[in-house]
């Protein structure tokens, strides 16, 4: 399942969840593993060069290198023009393109496109059957399918915190009838109304959900991930009712995993499987062949599937209800560890604020989820998972640990980077122009440190052409 090896793996630090502990795993032996990165190679010649419009329209990878390397085998090249992959004989270009942090990076490679993606055997543990093929189709789509789409200009990804059970549940029930109505081949109109009656209540009393959904960005980013290995084992020649055939087993189990309990309480994580299954929908039972168009201008796979729909009033099992207020209880006292401390400092006068050129960054993060509060409007928190590590090109870098929480966008910056952290006074030393930190985040960078009317100490790597106004 990508959703979950994106957010353990890591998401793209250059484009656009909750991370598991790594669990220690013996590795296999190289022969093993080897196989499963010229698997790769194949698959994306099948797909991405002979019929990538069975997957997505002007989706396709006929001018991309894709850069392949597992822990401990040599490095590998597919080349989009030729489809054929080789081994990297040499080590200095093997060096450079795996050069990031991470899993995963997107660049230009002889002035063409390039995805790079290392996984280290304890990933290749945790990658069953196909996704390691799956990661390279849904990370290339919010690169290469997704690159001219629009999205609200007032969009923002994560959940509301603190969480509530009430949405959750509308969601639950749209996707719960919504698969019904897939499996009956479109003969189940009831459950398609309950769906639509669900989907319409969410709508009207959560506005600000539908347009932080990632419905549009990573359903139809999942929609893609599985059509490949479909078309990659069946072939081009497949007719559509042989692909939708091939869809059913996966809501068994991948599709729909974000609904199969109610621990998540995610918008973010709901949106792969209720993008993805409504743009099979559309595609399979409805046969609707302009809802792609529609997604690239931001409607998302959902708002034109119930756009057309007579809602049927439905109610929600007394059951149901009560397991999702306790997973509400519980989830926000989870939320709460990832978020409170920073919360806390952020709040704090004598903290320093540092804001980051997120471009000294390379490779991808793993977040354990995205929040919004009310108390920021116009910002997300991203509490880290994993370490994240800032390489400048003086030769400086510093770490952000683990726990840390990232800040997005927040409107009192008067740093040009998009990111703000926040440590105590007592875990930085500045001379005003060089910083030099320990404890939750380690290492030193340069900038410039700002005093701002209302006392807050700001070291911005990179100032703003105006300072923004700020409260008292």
């Amino acid at each position: 399942m990508v959703k979950a090896l994106v957010i353990l793996l890591g998401l793209s630090l250059v484009g656009c969840g909750k991370a598991a502990a790594q669990a220690q795993a013996s590795p296999p032996p190289a022969a093993a593993a080897q196989p499963r990165v010229q698997d790769v190679g194949t698959a994306l010649t099948t797909t991405m060069l002979n019929c990538p419009a069975k997957i997505w329209p002007d989706y396709n990878w006929s001018n991309v290198y894709a850069f392949l390397k597992i822990e401990g085998q040599a490095p590998m090249m597919w080349d989009g023009q030729t489809g054929k992959t080789t081994v990297i004989a040499d080590a200095k270009t093997a060096a450079s393109v795996f050069a990031f942090e991470g899993t995963y990076e997107f660049s230009n490679f002889q002035q063409r496109p390039a995805v790079a993606v290392y996984f280290s055997q304890d990933d290749i543990k945790r990658m069953p059957g196909d996704e390691f093929f799956q990661f390279f189709i849904h990370e290339g789509f919010h690169r290469f399918g997704q690159k001219d789409w629009k999205e609200p200009a007032e969009h923002r990804r994560g959940t509301v915190y603190p969480l509530s059970e009430v949405p959750r549940l509308y969601r639950r029930m749209t996707f719960d009838n919504l698969k019904a109505y897939y499996l009956s081949k479109g003969k189940d109109k009831t459950s398609l109304g309950k769906a639509s009656f669900w989907f319409a209540k969410w709508k009207a009393e959560f506005p600000e959900e539908l347009a932080n959904s990632m419905d549009n960005i990573e359903g139809t980013a999942r929609y893609a991930e599985f059509l490949g290995p479909i078309l990659a084992k069946g072939g081009c020649g497949m007719t559509e009712d042989q692909i939708y055939n091939q869809t059913l087993p996966l809501l068994g189990g991948e599709l729909g995993s974000s609904f199969s309990s109610a621990d998540s309480l995610s918008l973010d994580d709901e949106a792969y499987d209720m993008g993805s299954l409504a743009g099979y929908t559309l595609r399979f039972i409805e046969k609707n062949t302009a809802w792609q168009a529609r997604a690239k201008v931001g409607d998302s796979a959902p708002v034109v599937l119930f756009g057309e729909v007579d809602p049927i009033a439905d109610v929600i099992p007394a059951d149901l209800q009560a397991q999702y207020v306790d997973a509400a209880k519980v989830s926000n006292e989870q939320v709460a560890t990832y978020l409170d401390a920073d919360l806390a400092l952020l709040k704090d006068p004598t903290a320093l604020k540092i804001g980051v050129d997120d471009e000294n960054f390379k490779g991808s993060y793993s977040p354990y989820g995205f929040y919004l509060l009310a108390e920021f409007p116009n910002s997300t928190l991203v509490p880290l998972a994993l370490p994240l590590t800032a390489k400048m090109n003086d030769g400086q870098q510093f770490t952000v640990n683990a726990g840390k929480v990232r800040f997005d966008e927040l409107d009192e910056s008067p740093c040009d980077g998009d990111s703000t952290y926040v440590v105590p006074a007592n875990s930085a030393v500045t001379t005003g122009t060089h910083l030099v930190l320990s404890g939750a985040l380690q290492g030193s960078t340069d900038g410039v440190l700002v005093t701002l009317p209302n006392g807050q100490k700001w070291f911005c790597q990179t100032l703003r052409a105006v300072t923004p106004k700020t409260g008292t």
